[in-house]
């Protein structure tokens, strides 16, 4: 499950910085910790960060909408896409 940020410039470390400190900010507003940040980033050129893993589909989605009435964009992926770094 990730909590997502607004769209930033990834050639611009000073914009993605400070679009990775308002997404922690919003989700620390919402009452969540995180223990360990783990940002990912993909081709939707959002910051965004790993909330938790759940074991099923049925679980993350609830826990997703329960987050979304918190205000906070919430994607559940199943696995992260193939890319050219993961083996």
């Amino acid at each position: 499950m990730l909590a997502q940020g607004g769209v930033l410039d990834e050639s611009d470390f000073t914009a993605r910085e400070a679009a990775r400190e308002a997404l922690l900010e919003r989700v620390r507003r919402a009452g969540i910790l995180v223990g360990e940040n783990v940002w990912v980033w993909d081709l939707s050129g959002r910051a965004q960060l790993v909330l938790t893993t759940l074991p099923t589909l049925e679980r993350a989605r609830k826990l997703a909408q329960r987050l979304r009435e918190k205000g906070l964009a919430i994607v559940v992926r199943r696995e992260m896409p193939e890319g050219p770094t993961r083996r």
